[in-house]
């Protein structure tokens, strides 16, 4: 006679239980993805975030630890070790963090190395009973169990791995793997938008460099042209100037004309030899490669206030310090852009300059008593002006800060590093 099985039914308490705990894993889960969704969408640094979403799913599974590899530059070389941690408890898993910060995991191998490889979170019971979990060999007690991974992914690339350890033994949790697969998808907006942000700051250095190598070959024509222009050109106009006063020597005084027409080219030939002092000292000033950058502004302060009448006074603070001639050159020539926004746009009657330095920057401070430059103006993509004096400043570490208030004067700091 057959035996029919008894299956037990489950009470309508049980039931209800069962219900509940699963509501409970679902908003637990939820609040997960929703935190680590909100956070990989916002423009923090990638060294706050990741070490944020690492504590949160930490503290969502109850792991004490939790660290992330990123992918080697060449697929070849694996994954490196990060700086990003979450320990629980500082000082606990001292030996693990030693291990795996000397450790760099080619694909395949250990439990990083194995997501690498395929693209799906894994998990292992223990690790020190795993035969492919290099780590747990290089130390006596490593003082983690067990452990789950999943990847950081970008479309189907793996780009980085985030590891989690228990110092228990703990069976798989599917479900947990599950959400672990969402969330790696989430991270990789994080990274996507680091490597886009890598890539443009290439650019602009690759770019900065180009501008100041274009800035260099300027000055080295300029110099050349300035060289021509005063040793050929004032000798030549020199040479006139002389033939044309022995000349004027032996004409008759009998004849007016021809010495009126004699002192007026000997006129004409002072000013062209005036122009080509003008041309050559504006083409590349001799006393900033003499003297240096203190001297060169003295001469340009002076210049200006006979050109403009604008009162020009200034200030040398930098004491025994001296500035390399190319960084002269770029704090020369904005202060000349300077000095030309103030003619145009700032209506002063007044410009004060200091020079100075600090431990690590030299700044060179200029002030009006203007109408005071507006913050659309200076905010102004537009303006050619301001956006080469930012472009000179940032060759070298430095940068162009412009403050005005209306009717109040405007004042423009540039600032550069040291040598």
């Amino acid at each position: 006679m057959e035996q029919k099985t008894k299956i037990k039914k489950k009470s309508p308490a049980r039931k209800i239980q069962e219900t509940n705990d699963r509501l409970k894993a679902e908003i637990k889960y939820s609040r997960l993805i929703k935190t680590i969704a909100v956070a990989s969408n916002e423009t923090r640094a990638i060294e706050e975030t990741l070490p944020f979403c690492i504590r949160q799913v930490c503290e969502f599974a109850g792991w004490p630890l939790g660290h992330m590899y990123l992918t080697a530059e060449h697929p070849s070389e694996g994954l490196i070790p990060t700086k990003f941690w979450y320990v629980e408890e500082p000082g606990q898993f001292d030996t693990f963090q030693k291990v795996t910060h000397e450790t760099s995991l080619e694909a395949g191998v250990g439990l990083p190395g194995r997501v690498l490889v395929s693209g799906e979170p894994a998990w292992i019971i223990d690790v020190t009973k795993d035969p492919n979990f290099p780590r747990a060999k290089l130390a006596r007690d490593i003082g983690v169990k067990a452990g789950f991974a999943f990847p950081i992914l970008i479309g189907t690339k793996v780009v980085g791995v985030m590891e989690f350890f228990s110092p228990k033994a703990v069976e798989p949790d599917p479900q947990m793997l599950a959400i672990m697969a969402q969330i790696g998808t989430q991270l990789g907006r994080v990274l996507e938008r680091k490597q886009a942000q890598d890539e443009s700051e290439h650019s602009q250095d690759q770019l900065r460099k180009l501008y100041h190598r274009l800035e260099q070959v300027r000055e080295e024509e300029r110099t050349r042209t300035a060289r021509e222009v005063h040793d050929h050109l004032g000798q030549v106009l020199t040479t006139i100037k002389l033939e044309l006063s022995l000349l004027s020597n032996k004409l008759l005084d009998n004849n007016p004309a021809v010495k009126k027409s004699a002192k007026q080219l000997l006129e004409m030939s002072d000013d062209a030899i005036q122009t080509v002092k003008k041309i050559s000292m504006d083409l590349r000033p001799p006393i900033l490669d003499d003297l240096g950058i203190g001297e060169a502004i003295v001469w340009q302060t002076m210049e200006f206030t006979r050109r403009t009448g604008i009162q020009c006074k200034f200030e040398d603070d930098l004491g025994d310090f001296e500035l390399d001639l190319e960084r002269s050159i770029t704090l020369f020539r904005i202060f000349q852009e300077t000095l030309t926004n103030i003619v145009r746009h700032a209506k002063a009657t007044e410009v004060c300059v200091t020079l100075y330095h600090n431990d690590g920057t030299v700044t060179l401070k200029v002030q009006d008593n203007g109408c005071g430059i507006s913050s659309r103006q200076v905010s102004n993509v537009r303006s050619l002006g301001l956006l080469g004096m930012r472009e000179r400043a940032m060759v070298w570490g430095g940068n162009v800060l412009i403050r005005g208030i209306p009717n109040g004067g405007t004042t423009v700091n540039i600032n550069i590093q040291k040598g």
